[in-house]
């Protein structure tokens, strides 16, 4: 066979040649792990018309992956004027941060424990 026709099977995986000609022909465990030497057997010993159409599968598996490659559908990137754009949390100015002086919230004194006595006050009041 000519190299046009070894290009074209060449196209499809070993399990799909396998699967086509299950039945048809009989493979060694040496022409199964190899895919040179499956398309070197197949070429040498399956029927004209099995060969024709592994031929055809495999011109079709090109043409469409050349289809999908010049669609640009194999990686989809970003348009030109979203690729440069960085989401990023929006940064806090100090104001936004610390209460104002007017609230009643003491904020020198929000980590403190609590006094000895306020922790017994407490205590006596829910001992109750």
């Amino acid at each position: 066979m000519d190299s046009d026709t070894r290009d074209a099977v060449f196209e499809l995986t070993v399990k799909e040649i396998l699967a086509r000609l299950k039945g048809t022909l009989s493979f060694s465990r040496e022409q199964r792990s190899s895919k040179d030497v499956l398309i070197d057997h197949v070429l040498a010993h399956a029927p004209l018309h099995e060969i024709n159409f592994l031929q055809q599968a495999g011109l079709d598996k090109r043409l469409v992956r050349e289809e999908r490659q010049t669609e640009g559908g194999q990686k989809r990137s970003r348009e030109d004027d979203q690729q440069d754009i960085r989401h990023t949390a929006q940064r806090l100015e100090a104001d936004d941060i610390i209460p104002e002086q007017n609230s009643n919230q003491n904020i020198s004194t929000f980590l403190q424990l609590p006094m000895d006595d306020q922790v017994k006050r407490f205590l006596q009041g829910n001992s109750k």
